[in-house]
Formats: C-alpha cells, sequence, structure tokens
C-alpha cells in the first residue's frame, strides 16, 4: 500500500503512544514552520529540526540526540498537519503545456535566431528524418499521459484528506505498453515522454490519498522505461546526470534513488564526473546523501567500492551494520561477519550488530554461535522476546541457560521488575512474580496489564490475596465521579466478591462496601448502581 496521506493517527502509531504525548505537548513551541514540497522545517523550544514526509511516514533529523523520530520531530509534524494542505503552485512547465504549440514553436524559433547554440540543439533534435513517424506519435502518446494524469490527478485531488482512493490505471498500463513499443524507434523521444511520465504520476502521489500499489508500480514501470530508453539512445551523459541527480535528490517516492548503476554505462566517465560535481555541493538530509555517495561507489566499482568508501568513515555502530548488510545482500556472510565483529570489537554495547550475526550464525547451522549472540542480545536487551528466544536456540539445555537468565534479571541494577515479572509468569512461578508485584505497587515499575495478569494468576490459587487489589482499583474508579467510572469500579467490585467468596471472606468484603457507601454519601447513582448490581 502506497499511503500518501499523514495524519495525526499514522503519526502516533509510527511514534508510539510514549513519543506522541510528548510530541503533543511540545506543539506549541513549534516556531518558524516552513513546508518546500515535501520538506518541513522548524524549530522546536529552540531545537532546529527537519522533516520530510514519504510514502512511509516521516523522516526526520533533529538537533537532539533522542533516536528519530523523536518528540520534536512528531511535534513538527504534529503543526504542519493541523494546518491543513500546502497550496498547490503551478511551475513554468505546467504553464507553457497549456499554451498553443504553434505558439510555443515561434518563440523557440526566435530565441534560437540569437542563440546558435541553442539553434544546433534544436535542429539536431529534429534532424533524424527516419525516426520522424515514432517521433509523432510519441508527441501524440505524450497528450494521451496528459489526459490520463490529469483525470488521476483530478481524482486524487478529489479524494485528499477525505477518503480511500484506488486509483485505475489500466489505461495508463495501456499507454506505457504503446511507449514501449516506440522504443526502438525513437528512444530519445521515449526517454523524455518517461521523464514526463515519472514526474506526472509524482505529481498525482503527492497529493492523493493513494491505497494499492498500482500507481507506485506504473511509476516503477516508467522508471524502466527511462533507463532503457537511455541505453538504447544517446543522451547527453551531463545532462543526464543532472536529472538523475535531481531525481535522487527530489523524489518523495525513491526516483532514481539507487538508479545510478544501472545508467553508468550510457553515463560514462564525463556523466559520473558531473554527477559527482553536483554531489559534492549538495545539501540536504545526511541519509540521503549518503545514499547517493553509496550509489555512486557502486556504480564505478561494485560493492567492494561501496564497502571501502563507508569503511573510511565508520565511526559508529551502524556504520559497521550498513557494511555488514551490503555484504549479506550479496550473499557475503563470512565478509559480512568479519565487520560485525570489528564493530562489536570497537561498540560492545550495541545490539544491532549482533541480531546480524545470530541471523547468520542461524542460516550456517552454527548454534553456539548463535547462543553466544542471542545471550550478548539478552544482557542489552533484557526482556521476554530474548528470553524466549534464547530457550528455543538453546533446545535441551534450555532449563540451564533459563536459570541464567533469571539470575541476571534479579542481579541488574537498576532492576527491571518488569522484565523479570514476565519471564517469571511465562516460566510458571506466580509466587515470585506475585511477590514481585506486591513490592512494585506504585509507580510505573512493572505495567499494568502485566500486573493484572500476574494478579490473575494469584487468584487462581491464593483468592484472598487479591481481593484487595479489585477493591483498591474499585475505590479510584469511584472517585472518578462518572456513570463509566462507576461501571468500572463495579466490574473490579463483583471480582472481589467472588473471589472473597472462595476464601470465606464474605463478611470482610461486606465490611469494605459499607465503608465504601460510607465514603460517598452524596453519589446517589453510585448507590443506586450498586444495588442494581446485587453488591451490599
Amino acid at each position: 500500500m502506497a499511503l500518501v496521506k499523514i495524519t495525526e493517527e499514522s503519526l502516533r502509531e509510527q511514534a508510539g503512544d510514549r513519543v506522541f504525548e510528548q510530541a503533543l505537548a511540545m506543539t506549541d513551541k513549534v516556531a518558524g514552520l516552513s513546508a518546500d514540497g515535501p520538506l518541513i522545517e522548524a524549530a522546536v523550544d529552540g531545537v532546529p529540526v527537519s522533516v520530510r514526509i514519504g510514502p512511509h511516514g516521516i523522516d526526520a533529523r533533529c538537533g537532539c540526540p533522542a533516536p528519530g523520530p523523536c518528540p520534536h520531530a512528531v511535534a513538527v509534524a504534529l503543526a504542519w498537519v493541523r494546518t491543513g494542505a500546502d497550496e498547490q503552485v503551478t511551475d513554468l512547465f505546467e504553464t507553457l503545456r497549456a499554451l498553443d504549440r504553434d505558439w510555443l514553436a515561434r518563440q523557440l524559433a526566435e530565441l534560437a535566431a540569437g542563440d546558435p547554440v541553442l539553434s544546433a540543439r534544436l535542429l539536431e533534435a529534429a534532424a533524424d528524418a527516419d525516426a520522424a513517424g515514432a517521433t509523432a506519435a510519441v508527441a501524440d502518446l505524450r497528450a494521451e499521459f496528459a489526459e490520463e494524469l490529469g483525470g488521476l490527478a483530478e481524482e486524487a485531488r478529489d479524494h485528499e484528506h477525505y477518503e480511500e482512493w484506488y486509483p485505475d490505471t489500466g489505461d495508463l498500463e495501456e499507454l506505457l505498453d504503446e511507449a514501449e513499443v516506440l522504443l526502438d524507434e525513437a528512444p530519445d523521444a521515449v526517454r523524455e515522454l518517461a521523464d514526463y511520465v515519472i514526474e506526472g504520476i509524482e505529481r498525482v502521489l503527492d497529493f492523493g490519498t493513494c491505497y494499492g500499489a498500482d500507481l507506485t508500480d506504473a511509476l516503477a514501470r516508467a522508471q524502466d522505461l527511462h533507463l532503457d530508453a537511455c541505453l538504447a539512445g544517446s543522451p547527453d551523459p551531463a545532462r543526464l546526470a543532472e536529472r538523475l541527480f535531481r531525481g535522487a535528490q527530489e523524489s518523495s517516492w525513491g526516483s532514481f534513488d539507487d538508479a545510478l548503476p544501472g545508467y553508468a554505462e550510457v553515463l560514462g566517465a564525463a556523466g559520473m564526473t558531473r554527477y559527482e560535481e553536483l554531489l559534492a555541493h549538495a545539501t540536504g538530509p545526511a541519509y540521503e546523501l549518503r545514499a547517493m555517495r553509496e550509489s555512486l561507489a557502486r556504480a564505478r566499482g561494485g560493492t567492494d567500492a561501496v564497502v571501502d568508501m563507508l569503511a573510511q568513515q565508520a565511526g559508529k555502530p551502524e556504520d559497521f551494520a550498513r557494511i555488514a548488510e551490503i555484504l549479506i545482500a550479496e550473499g557475503r556472510d563470512d565478509d559480512a561477519l568479519e565487520w560485525i565483529t570489528k564493530g562489536l570489537d570497537e561498540f560492545p554495547g550495541d545490539s544491532r550488530l549482533p541480531a546480524l550475526a545470530l541471523d547468520r550464525h542461524r542460516k550456517a547451522g552454527r548454534r553456539d554461535q548463535a547462543l553466544e549472540m542471542l545471550w550478548r542480545l539478552f544482557t542489552l536487551r533484557p526482556g521476554i522476546w530474548t528470553y524466549q528466544e534464547l530457550k528455543r536456540e538453546a533446545g535441551d539445555d534450555s532449563a540451564r541457560w533459563a536459570g541464567r537468565a533469571i539470575a541476571h534479571l534479579r542481579a541488574i541494577r537498576p532492576p527491571l521488575p518488569g522484565a523479570l515479572a514476565e519471564v517469571l509468569l511465562a516460566e510458571g512461578d506466580v509466587a515470585a512474580a506475585w511477590d514481585l508485584v506486591s513490592q512494585y505497587q506504585g509507580g510505573a515499575a512493572i505495567p499494568f496489564n502485566l500486573r493484572m495478569r500476574v494478579v490473575a494468576e494469584r487468584a487462581a490459587t491464593h483468592p484472598g490475596d487479591v481481593v484487595p487489589v479489585y477493591q483498591d482499583l474499585a475505590a479510584v474508579h469511584v472517585r472518578r465521579s462518572s456513570k463509566p467510572g462507576y461501571l468500572e469500579a463495579i466490574k473490579y467490585l463483583k471480582m472481589a466478591r467472588g473471589l472473597a467468596e472462595r476464601a470465606g471472606a464474605e463478611e470482610d468484603f461486606r465490611a469494605f462496601m459499607t465503608e465504601l457507601r460510607a465514603a460517598h454519601p452524596g453519589k446517589k447513582v453510585l448507590h443506586q448502581q450498586l444495588s442494581e448490581a446485587g453488591l451490599p
């Protein structure tokens, strides 16, 4: 699915509830909000933030040390969402495209009359008589594309911000079929047509709430057509380099992001040099520039050239992980493990590198090394997932590894009672989990849902122990002084009554109810609902 729309709900889903709530509290501190296409910039409480809106949510750069998306970045995105949609701006190309073709031809002729270079270029472009028919067909096809893309744009605009839109791309696909037929006869004209189609589809995607992959599939097909036309034709290497560079920098849809290796042959030395010149002076998000440098290195020397480039600047664990991922994608697992080992030696506290190593060891059937990496992951990220993975990998030796893991959790300082309680519950040690919950009754050290799971398990064997828990919860909801609060309180009171009966503590429960009613004499709705529920 290619989802263009960014909403508060999608931001919450991407960032998580905690970060989203922090961002909400910061929205009134957003200053200097500006948007340029998919790029939004602002400052949040003095911290500079740059957010790029893409098909999969937001990608941000922030001056704070928090991992992304951080509260500052989400606050900027929220502020932008609440301003409404950006106004569509018509560029020069769109303005000229709507004018009379003969008038435009006269204007070009007048301009070229005083510019020999321009005149020669125009004549050269029109010189090939053998391709005249195909060129005319491409021109007619362009008009059909313009009509089809215009219709899709209107549909996208009609559905913007309101409802799902599944575009019908059948006619668009048929037009692409026709363009492919003309490729051999007029490759340069088809190249320009493909360029036009790429930009047109991107404009539709940029402001439409598009569901389904049909439109992005058509975009990928247009990109393939562009490459094939370049290989079959004779594009100017420098201009082609400029187009590829612009597409990689400006497209929100990945157009030409990693396309450079495919164009290396037609770019030649001149085009590659021009691309490198543009990249040397480029500004923008670091991750974009890094991807473009990788693409340039790969076009010049393949995977080894990319690895050599990254190795020269490897100073963070993610640099080593990136090198390993590139090598893994090439099937060079042993080389990848060498780089993972180097990274672990320099950054023993990183968890991404052992996760990569674990996958490689598992693939190769190296159980001992896989267990070593799992233990490392467990000590770095202690929790139920890493614990269960460790036991699963240990197989017949799982009891020993489980004991070692639980001992480690008990020894951690500062303690992690939530992780320990989850593990104890998974092992069926309800008594130990209950003792832990009882020890950490206040605060958020043990999440509420986990706490209640432990309480429910304890109730099965020691009902009297958990009656006070449900009574306390009921009292809390009564103090909300609302009908929903009273209903929630009654739910817990019924549970407490049933457990009290099992524990032979009915008198204690009735005494509690007497005190509860006496503490809230003026809450007539409460007393009525308690009576209707059959509670004393």
